[in-house]
């Protein structure tokens, strides 16, 4: 009801995608690593994440992807925030 009891996390990640050039494959897993800044309540956070998932190429150029992540409080005592993700892909 009120915009401000809300949470807002920006993320900056790397990721790698265990892939085969030689021969494409409709289901190309993931690992994600990187950095995520939280925000709500007048409060800031600093947190690093991690996580994976999984993309699920339906068509040449559109899959589905799949994503679970943690992300880790940089105070002590240290915090868990996961976050369950499911998105539309393009290449």
């Amino acid at each position: 009801r009120d915009i401000g009891l809300g949470l807002g996390v920006f993320s900056a990640n790397g990721s790698y995608h265990f892939r085969n050039a030689d021969k494409p494959r409709k289901l190309v897993p993931f690992v994600t690593a990187g950095y995520s800044l939280a925000a709500g309540q007048g409060e800031v956070g600093h947190m690093i994440n991690f996580g994976g998932g999984v993309n699920w190429w339906m068509r040449d150029r559109l899959g589905l992807r799949l994503e679970v992540r943690d992300h880790v409080t940089t105070d002590t005592p240290r915090g868990h925030f996961w976050q369950f993700r499911v998105a539309l892909a393009f290449r």
